[in-house]
């Protein structure tokens, strides 16, 4: 029997992703490879390169906003006190996913 590829062999090399998405990975800020011993600290001295997706591109015609919090503490570690004052909701409500990391 012969299984016939999901994704054509001249297809296989090719990214799915359109252009303009692959561009916003590339303008946003460098993933942090260590957790910090004081993470508001760091943070609160790093905000300034923080870049918010919807200051990069019209996003307002999503239908879901969504945010997923990989390493969450507890609400207001991370989704209290900083996410829900900081980041720009185009008047609409996310979805909040909290990953405990550990």
């Amino acid at each position: 029997m012969t299984l016939t590829p999901l994704i054509p062999q001249f297809e296989r090399n090719k990214c799915s992703v359109r252009g303009c998405k692959r561009k916003l990975v590339r303008l946003a800020e460098p993933l942090i490879t260590e957790e910090p011993l004081k993470p508001w600290i760091t943070l609160k001295r790093n905000i300034k390169n923080m870049k918010h997706l919807s200051s990069m591109v019209d996003i307002c015609f999503k239908q879901r906003y969504i945010h997923i919090d990989v390493g969450y503490r507890n609400y207001g570690s991370s989704i209290g006190s900083w996410f829900m004052k900081q980041y720009p909701k185009q008047n609409k409500k996310f979805e909040i996913y909290a990953v405990e990391a550990d």
